[in-house]
């Protein structure tokens, strides 16, 4: 692959899913610390004299146990991501990376009311690190993502190839795809292709 050109969008992707996930983890945190809030107004009542409603409290404990918990999914796939990024090696499971990848991405297909399912079997590997892996991934689901219909549903479907693998992004659309335009993906050896409204992404076969 040629670093030159890899590099830079490498770095830019990284800021990405950086970003989104703290911005998730901030959203979490922002719930869990006004509920929290009104746990300590209704404590604070309690010891003037006011009792405190018991369903109330276990409501609002509830709320806070909930986001504690999506809280903790949203750190443990970032520390996954990050993990994934330690290792440089030139094949990788391409399965887990559009796992990790879809999860990752559930807030930004959220803007446009979009659920985005995945397909794939447990294991397929291809020629490329954890790293290029997710971000075709990434980069797959957000140009998908802009021509998208609203509300609709996305199916990200990885399949073997031959060679390699096969990555399709399928959905009902507002606008078509272009048919050109996808050449980011040739330094990554990568081959790129659009038919019948699917965006098919043709994943290089491991060494």
């Amino acid at each position: 692959m040629n670093s030159e050109h890899s590099r830079p969008s490498a770095y830019s992707f990284i800021g990405e899913v950086t970003a989104n996930a703290t911005h998730e983890m901030k959203n979490e945190l922002a719930v869990i610390n006004e509920q929290s809030r009104l746990v300590a107004e209704m404590l604070a009542m309690a010891a003037k004299g006011r009792p405190a409603d018991p369903a109330r409290l276990e409501q609002l404990l509830a709320r806070v146990i909930a986001r504690v918990g999506r809280a903790d999914q949203v750190v443990r796939r970032l520390n996954r991501f990050a993990h994934s990024l330690e290792a440089g090696a030139p094949a990788t499971n391409a399965c887990a990376c559009l796992e990790l990848m879809t999860a990752m991405f559930t807030r930004l297909a959220g803007f446009k009311d979009i659920t985005v399912k995945s397909e794939s079997p447990s294991e397929i590997m291809v020629g490329l690190s954890a790293l290029d892996c997710q971000h075709l991934t990434w980069q797959g689901m957000l140009r998908f993502l802009e021509s998208a219909r609203a509300g609709g549903e996305v199916l990200v479907k990885l399949s073997p190839g031959r060679p390699g693998a096969t990555l399709s992004l399928s959905g009902k659309q507002d606008t078509p795809l272009p048919r050109e335009g996808w050449e980011e993906w040739e330094p990554f050896g990568v081959r790129a292709e659009v038919a019948e409204g699917a965006l098919i992404l043709h994943l290089p076969p491991t060494a």
